[in-house]
């Protein structure tokens, strides 16, 4: 494995840490930039009741910019960066008790399948926050989840132009249930 690079092997994992297996946080992590990087596919990230926090605004908490499939993101706090959640292109994406709190974009999603997400608080502080963000994602479940204090709770859209968005032509709307 590379420096930052984790394999579940009960060692303690710090910011920007590439994740390549199932990983149970042991500690809360307090960064500046990336907190967790998803890495592989078919993994678990157990935060395990512990919160990832960003020290100056900046970064993602968990990143699954690779989109990696069969992923989870579990039991814990996600507080300040400047994406709480982002996942590009992923499909079976599972987001489930979790806190994600004032973030710029608490939860973003694009171009992505089969995302639940269920039993998750997002809230934030000013009307420069956006709550859960999915841009041509189909089969979005999203259920028993509070969305407080955000410019837009949720948003079902297109990809536009973004990072990891196919051309306008080839990006299906976004589908799903809240």
């Amino acid at each position: 494995c590379g420096a930052n690079t984790w394999q579940a092997r009960g060692a303690p994992v710090g910011c920007g840490a590439v994740l390549t297996s199932s990983t149970t946080l042991q500690d809360d992590l307090d960064c500046s930039g990336a907190a967790l990087v998803i890495g592989a596919d078919n993994i678990t990230v157990d935060l395990n009741g512990h919160a990832l926090r960003s020290l100056d605004g900046t970064g993602v908490g968990v990143d699954n910019s690779g989109g990696f499939a069969h992923v989870t993101i579990k039991n814990g706090a996600i507080a300040g960066f400047a994406e709480g959640i982002r996942s590009l292109g992923a499909s079976h994406l599972t987001l489930s008790g979790l806190a994600v709190v004032r973030c710029g974009f608490n939860i973003y999603l694009v171009a992505g399948d089969g995302v639940e997400i269920k039993e998750v608080a997002v809230s934030g502080e000013s009307a420069s926050t956006y709550g859960v963000v999915c841009e041509s994602v189909r089969n979005v479940a999203i259920k028993q989840t509070a969305i407080n204090g955000c410019r837009i709770g949720v948003e079902f859209g297109s990809c536009g132009l973004g990072p990891g968005c196919p051309p306008p032509e080839d990006q299906p709307p976004t589908t799903g249930s809240i």
